[in-house]
């Protein structure tokens, strides 16, 4: 559904302010408390992290806490002491999301992130910008 049609329906499309809870990113709602939020669902996608060595499967759960985006990525456990922490996240248009935050890698350095991911369907493709590598999301697709 797009933002026109949204709208044309009496919804109000917000952008979405960040509490820095680290992980939890409210938006505003509607009167009525009603909102629109997008990509909510487990998705899983494809990425190839040459810097790590690692080439596989990721993750992706996006839930409606009462309102607030919440977001958990489950990566291998190739890949467990590498923690992603959301500090904002905001929508693109009428289907996508894009994110910043910070990223501690396994040497314990901490390096910003920019995420943005889109969704047609059950498809979902993407991107992590990170300083030392940007990682495609690729075959991502709903699991639930």
């Amino acid at each position: 559904m797009s933002k026109k049609n949204i709208e044309s329906c009496g919804w109000k499309v917000y952008r979405i302010l960040t509490d820095k809870t680290g992980g939890y990113v409210k938006m505003k709602k509607k009167e009525d408390g009603v909102s629109n939020m997008i990509g909510i669902g487990k998705w899983q996608g494809s990425v190839n992290i040459q810097i790590l060595r690692f080439s596989g499967d990721v993750f992706v759960t996006i839930e409606d806490n009462d309102g607030a985006y919440a977001v958990d990525i489950k990566l291998p456990p190739q890949l467990e002491k590498v923690k992603l922490r959301f500090d904002t996240i905001e929508e693109v248009g009428d289907n996508g999301l894009k994110g910043k935050g910070k990223l501690l890698t396994p040497a314990g350095r901490e390096l910003g992130f920019e995420a943005n991911v889109s969704f047609d369907g059950d498809e979902m493709t993407g991107a992590l910008k990170i300083a030392i590598a940007n990682i495609k999301i690729k075959n991502g697709h709903r699991i639930g």
